[in-house]
C-alpha cells in the first residue's frame, strides 16, 4: 500500500466528522478545529514516545530481545 492510501485511511474519518458535525450541528468550524487540535496534541507525544523506544529496543540486539515490540516495528 503507498503512502497516500495510507494518509486518507487516517484522514478522512477526520475530515468526514468535520463534514457530518458541520451540516448536522450547529457546532462553529473554529471548535472543531481546537478540538482537533487538541485531539492531536494528546496524540502527537505517546506517537513520539512509541517510535523512540522501539528505536532504542531495536538499536540492541533484535535477537537478545523476545517478544512482540521488535515485531511491531
Amino acid at each position: 500500500m503507498n503512502v497516500y492510501m495510507c494518509l486518507a485511511l487516517c484522514c478522512l474519518p477526520f475530515v468526514l466528522c468535520f463534514v457530518f458535525f458541520k451540516m448536522f450541528s450547529s457546532v462553529k468550524i473554529s471548535t472543531e478545529l481546537f478540538a482537533g487540535l487538541f485531539g492531536l496534541l494528546a496524540v502527537l507525544p505517546i506517537t513520539f514516545l512509541q517510535f523512540l523506544i522501539t528505536g532504542v529496543v531495536l538499536k540492541q540486539s533484535i535477537s537478545s530481545v523476545s517478544g512482540i515490540l521488535p515485531r511491531m516495528a
